[in-house]
């Protein structure tokens, strides 16, 4: 099965930068937080985690209101 990638920006104020990532139907939100924290040596902290997945979900929602 082949998945359509699409870009998306994440702002994270933890890192204080705003990160573009490349997901499709089958990335995670943990694929998303481990490609983080290893790409920019992070620490997995908490707020970290929380920073992310607020951000990863808001998007998605975003996405389907614009439907």
């Amino acid at each position: 099965m082949v998945f359509e990638e699409k870009e998306i920006k994440i702002e994270i104020p933890a890192l204080k930068k705003t990160i573009t990532i490349s997901v499709n139907a089958s990335t995670t939100v943990n694929d998303v937080i481990i490609f983080i924290v290893d790409y920019y040596n992070q620490e997995e902290t908490e707020e970290l985690k929380k920073q992310i997945k607020d951000k990863l979900v808001l998007s998605r929602n975003q996405k389907r209101k614009m439907r």
